[in-house]
C-alpha cells in the first residue's frame, strides 16, 4: 500500500509522530535540502506544547547553540576532547556543543543515555535532535553507544531525531540506524544517492522523482508501508504564493487582494487604508490584526531567493519611498512610523540590505524635523541584520 500527500502544512507529520511506539526518525538529504529548517519546524511545535518534555540537542557547527543562545530555557555546554564528566542542569533545552569534534561523542552519547534511563517521570518525552551523526563512524565506541540508544529508548518515552547529509555509500551507519526508526524522511539527493537508497530496499525507480532536483524542504515520508510525499517549502506557503502574485489575500475588511493591487494604489488610498501593510511587508513579528501573516527569519530568506519575490518587495519599497517623500503632512507619533519600522524589519527578514539600507536613509532624511530619538532608535534597531540560524 503506498499513499503520496502533497501538503505544506507538516504539522500533521510532526503530530503523527508522538502516536507511534517506535518514534525514532531519520532524516536524509543533501546539504541546503532543509534538514535543519524542517527540524527547527519540529523543535518550534514541541516548545508550543505545555507538557514538560525535554530537548537535548548534540551541536556539530555550533549552528544550534547559536540559535537558542539567547533562549532563557536553554543551557549550552562547551564539550572539548578532555571532556569527561558533564554537570547539566533542569533547564528545557539542552546543548551540547561539539566545536566540530568528534572525540567527545561517545562522552556526549554516555550523559545522554544516563539522563533518558534515569529521568524521573518516565511520561514526559524526551526529544533528541543530533545533525551529521555520521561522524560517529570514526569512533567505535560512540557508534555503539548509538546504536544502543536507539534499541533501548523507546522504551523511556524518548524520541530521537537523526539527520544525515553524507554520501550514503561511504556511510554503513545510516542504512544501521534507518532499521532502528519507524520513520525516515529523504528531501533532495542527487541520483547516486538515491540509486543507493533504493539498493537499500528504501526507495523504488518512481520514489526517485520525489527526491531528486526538488525544492528545499520537499521530499518523501517513509512510514511502515506507506510512502508520503510532501513540501514544507516557503515557496509554497501563503506569504511565499502571494509575493509571488499567485494567491490572493483576504485581509480583515474581508476584501480579496494581489500582491499588485497593493503596489497600485494611490498616495490617498496608502495613507487611510489600514489592511495593506502586514501583507505587502510580511515579517516575524505578529501583527495586532487577526489573520495576519508571520514567517519567520530561515523562511523568509529562503523566499528572499527567489527572483519574483524579491522584485516584487523592491517594487513595493519603491512605491513607499515615492510616497513618503511626496508627503507633505508629517506629524510627531505619525501613524506611518510603525509602518516604517515593519518595512525595515522585512527588507532585512527577507536578505534585501541594499533596499534597507536606501529606504532607511531616505526616511531620515524625510522625517528628520518630526521623528524623535526615541523613533529613531526604534527604527535602527528595525534595520539591523538578521542573524541566521541554520542558512
Amino acid at each position: 500500500m503506498r499513499n503520496y500527500l502533497k501538503t505544506y502544512n507538516i504539522d500533521n507529520i510532526i503530530t503523527d509522530r508522538n502516536k507511534l511506539g517506535n518514534k525514532h526518525e531519520l532524516i536524509l538529504g543533501a546539504p541546503g535540502s532543509g534538514k535543519s529548517f524542517l527540524v527547527m519546524t519540529e523543535i518550534n511545535k514541541i516548545l508550543e506544547q505545555t507538557d514538560n518534555s525535554h530537548i537535548l540537542i548534540i551541536d556539530i557547527d555550533g549552528g544550534w547553540s547559536k540559535a537558542f543562545a539567547k533562549n532563557p530555557d536553554a543551557e549550552i555546554i562547551s564539550i572539548t576532547s578532555d571532556t569527561l564528566n558533564i554537570n547539566v542542569s533542569d533547564k528545557r533545552i539542552i546543548i551540547y556543543d561539539l566545536h566540530k569534534r568528534h572525540e567527545p561523542l561517545f562522552t556526549v552519547l554516555k550523559d545522554i543515555s544516563h539522563r533518558v534511563y534515569n529521568k524521573e517521570e518516565v511520561s514526559n518525552t524526551t526529544y533528541i535532535f543530533f545533525e551529521d551523526f555520521e561522524l560517529c563512524e570514526h569512533d567505535k565506541n560512540a557508534k555503539e553507544m548509538l546504536l544502543d540508544l536507539l534499541h533501548k529508548a523507546r522504551m523511556y518515552n524518548t524520541a530521537i531525531t537523526i539527520t544525515s547529509s553524507s554520501n550514503f555509500e561511504k556511510s554503513e551507519i545510516v542504512y544501521l540506524v534507518a532499521r532502528l526508526c519507524s520513520r525516515i524522511i529523504i528531501l533532495n539527493c542527487n541520483r547516486i544517492e538515491s540509486a543507493l537508497l533504493t539498493e537499500a530496499h528504501l526507495l523504488n525507480d518512481e520514489d526517485k522523482n520525489y527526491i531528486c532536483d526538488q525544492l528545499a524542504g520537499c521530499g518523501l515520508l517513509l512510514q511502515g508501508n506507506d510512502k508520503y510525499y510532501f513540501c514544507n517549502n516557503p515557496i509554497e506557503s501563503y506569504i511565499g504564493m502571494m509575493l509571488l502574485g499567485e494567491n490572493l489575500a483576504v485581509t480583515h475588511d474581508s476584501r480579496y487582494y494581489n500582491y499588485k493591487d497593493y503596489l497600485n494604489q494611490t498616495h490617498l488610498q496608502l495613507e487611510k487604508r489600514h489592511n495593506y501593510i502586514q501583507y505587502m511587508f510580511p515579517t516575524d513579528i505578529p501583527s495586532k490584526r487577526i489573520g495576519a501573516p508571520t514567517i519567520n527569519a530561515d523562511g523568509a530568506y529562503i523566499l528572499g531567493k527567489n527572483k519574483t519575490v524579491r522584485e516584487n518587495l523592491r517594487l513595493a519599497t519603491e512605491v513607499m519611498i515615492e510616497f513618503f517623500t511626496s508627503k507633505k503632512n508629517w506629524r510627531k507619533n505619525d501613524h506611518n512610523f510603525k509602518r516604517i519600522s515593519r518595512i525595515l524589519r522585512c527588507l532585512r527578514l527577507f536578505g534585501l540590505d541594499d533596499e534597507a539600507d536606501r529606504f532607511y536613509e531616505t526616511i531620515l532624511s524625510v522625517t528628520k524635523s518630526v521623528a524623535d530619538d526615541k523613533t529613531k532608535t526604534y527604527w535602527f534597531k528595525n534595520n539591523r541584520k538578521v542573524e541566521r540560524n541554520f542558512l
